[in-house]
């Protein structure tokens, strides 16, 4: 899961880079959406093709995935206690973080999409220029949500009603409301990848460019329209216009920018035929086998080796602890890990990273401190380590293989 999550974010991050530095500043607005949307599914088909690949492709990739499992996969922890000085689980504080504020970012959606429903189901309607229209009771900036468009009639000149009428009806007949809900999805699964908040704001400001567009289309003067734009920034959207399609609520710089650009070339489309080779990259990247650690052999297509002292850092079906898994394992380490005497007595504490290779037949060999406190803490942690039942091994398809495991045990030294 963390692998996963991992490769899910370096691909956006890559996605995104890839968009600011090649297409932010054409016109083919509808392409340009095509590539900000598919970039969510693309990096998730990197992430679920063959994720042995990505810690095992390169030695830049192995080392960022073994510091990234060092530093967030579950810490077990023991306290000096003293009477019998035995080990405590300790608070899973980095799952707790993320699933924490991805709960609070759910909850946030779903108060302003229950807002958009009391309002739709509060507000009279009206027809407008044959468009059914929310009325507003109090001045603010129109929007739309889907199927409904929300205006404070009284606040709008015929003409700039027409203008925002035309600009609405394009969000909802476009479907700009899904790729806002999507990129608001990505944001909570993601959201401690700056690159997807910056992402979402990009997809917001080109569904403006696509509805400024087919106003312009519809042969409203253009400057005329731009005047309306500028009088609307005094308007006040309301606390949750983040997530609907709001006529006003997005920098005008930008969008006056672009309503009066000259057109993009036809050619310039070329460039978004580059997202695939950078896919094929990334899912390259995913499936090629490492170079034997201390070996140096050749990279190979991933298949399951005839060596039988192949280590793989991340494979198809990851080991798992008996009974439980995660959560078992630090049970297990807990219960029996106990505070060396003579490193309470000199109040001595740290963490201690230990690595080791579970087998094809799930026994626990090759273990090693890889981050070290002292002798003392050193030696309990391996030897709690090697304590640890046969696990459930690695499989590449169906086949049980070698797997490089890493886990933290910290000691917190009494005051």
């Amino acid at each position: 899961m963390i692998v996963c999550l991992l490769k899910i974010n370096i691909a956006l991050l890559l996605f995104y880079i890839f968009y600011r530095l090649l297409l932010q500043r054409d016109t083919f607005f509808t392409w340009r959406r095509t590539m900000l949307l598919g970039c969510y599914p693309a990096a998730l088909l990197t992430a679920l093709i063959h994720p042995e690949g990505w810690s095992i492709g390169g030695s830049s990739i192995t080392a960022l995935t073994e510091l990234y499992a060092a530093l967030t996969l579950p810490e077990v922890s023991a306290t000096a206690q003293a009477a019998e000085g035995r080990g405590v689980l300790a608070t899973d504080v980095p799952a707790m973080l993320y699933g924490g504020i991805a709960l609070l970012l759910t909850l946030r959606l779903l108060f302003r999409l229950a807002c958009i429903i009391r309002l739709a189901r509060h507000t009279p309607t009206t027809r407008i220029e044959g468009i059914r229209v929310h009325l507003l009771d109090e001045a603010s900036g129109p929007f739309s949500f889907f199927g409904w468009i929300f205006v404070h009639r009284a606040s709008h000149s015929d003409e700039e009603l027409r203008e925002i009428l035309a600009h609405e009806c394009a969000h909802v007949r476009q479907g700009h409301s899904a790729d806002v809900m999507m990129a608001e999805v990505a944001c909570i699964l993601c959201w401690f990848n700056p690159f997807v908040w910056l992402m979402k704001r990009e997809i917001r400001t080109n569904l403006e460019y696509l509805a400024d567009e087919r106003v312009l289309q519809m042969g409203y003067d253009p400057r005329s329209y731009q005047y309306h734009l500028l009088a609307l920034t005094q308007s006040k959207p309301k606390a949750i216009a983040t997530l609907y399609n709001n006529f006003n609520v997005l920098p005008l710089k930008k969008r006056i920018f672009m309503m009066n650009k000259k057109r993009t070339q036809g050619i310039g489309r070329a460039k978004y035929l580059l997202l695939f080779p950078l896919m094929a990259l990334l899912m390259a990247v995913g499936n090629v086998e490492a170079v034997a650690q201390e070996k140096g052999q050749k990279p190979r297509p991933t298949a399951v080796p005839e060596d039988t002292t192949t280590v793989f850092n991340v494979v198809e079906q990851m080991p798992e602890f008996p009974d439980g898994g995660m959560p078992a394992m630090m049970a297990f380490i807990s219960k029996n890990m106990k505070y060396p005497a003579e490193a309470a007595k000199n109040k001595v504490g740290g963490r201690v990273i230990v690595q080791f290779v579970v087998d094809k037949d799930g026994s626990i060999t090759e273990s090693t401190v890889i981050r070290s406190v002292s002798p003392e803490l050193d030696a309990e942690a391996l030897r709690v380590v090697n304590l640890m039942p046969k696990w459930k091994p690695g499989m590449i398809k169906g086949e049980p293989v070698r797997v490089k495991f890493t886990i933290p045990l910290a000691f917190s030294a009494p005051k």
